[in-house]
């Protein structure tokens, strides 16, 4: 079922860039204060996991807060409807082909540019290098807390309100480059707009958010246990 709206998404443009403006500036002061109150002796993996838990959890409190609360947009308006039926293992299809597409994607970058990727996201997954702790930690946080998150805020808002002004071609190209720019890492950037279009389209076609938060969840998922198993043979990141 392609997705249909009811109404417009009740959510202006400066509504958008109050609420990024708003995450940033909390993520700056939070993470900060939160490394200054742990010490030096925290567990840089500890401190990793409450990173992530703390930037979600301020994304979604301003999503909830200034969206859903103050604008009155309801959550199936976001994309919270029951997934159509099939969509689960064609979210899941989906997810597997994305993954040596990326590859081939970083693989023609790093040709270009000449040198290793330098990726901060595997430092940030497992600065510890393997533990059992860590590895399941991280698919708890990027297999299933960040990928609802970021898809209440790219799929569900962000391209939502694109839908409401463009056709589905430009709206998710529109969401594909503005997803993969606020990852905010240069040399991912062509990958993660080929990510970023996947959820996008995904979303279209289902009609139903869900069927972006399977295929977001299922992507990294498989990528945290591919570089966990990697660091357990004794490779180095």
């Amino acid at each position: 079922m392609p997705l249909t709206k009811t109404r417009p998404i009740p959510v202006s443009l400066s509504d958008l860039l109050l609420l990024l403006i708003l995450t940033l500036l909390a993520v700056k002061v939070a993470v900060p204060i939160i490394l200054l109150v742990a010490g030096a002796d925290a567990s840089p993996l500890l401190l990793s996991v409450v990173a992530i838990v703390v930037q979600s959890g301020i994304l979604f409190t301003l999503i909830a807060t200034m969206v859903v609360g103050r604008r009155g947009v309801a959550w199936p308006e976001l994309g919270f409807v029951p997934l159509p039926r099939g969509w689960f293992s064609k979210s899941l299809l989906a997810a597997l082909l994305a993954l040596p597409l990326v590859g081939l994607v970083n693989l023609a970058v790093q040709a270009t540019l000449g040198e290793p990727l330098k990726n901060p996201q595997l430092e940030a997954l497992a600065p510890q290098g393997f533990s059992w702790f860590g590895l399941l930690s991280m698919l708890v946080l990027v297999g299933a807390v960040v990928p609802l998150v970021e898809e209440i805020a790219f799929r569900g808002l962000l391209y939502g309100w694109l839908r409401d002004r463009f056709q589905p071609l430009p709206a998710i190209a529109i969401n594909a480059v503005l997803f993969a720019v606020m990852h905010g890492i240069p040399a991912l950037i062509p990958a993660l707009i080929v990510v970023g279009a996947l959820l996008a389209f995904v979303y279209e076609k289902s009609g139903s958010i869900w069927a972006a938060i399977l295929v977001h969840g299922a992507f990294n998922s498989a990528m945290t246990v591919g570089l966990y198993f990697a660091l357990s043979q004794g490779a180095a990141l």
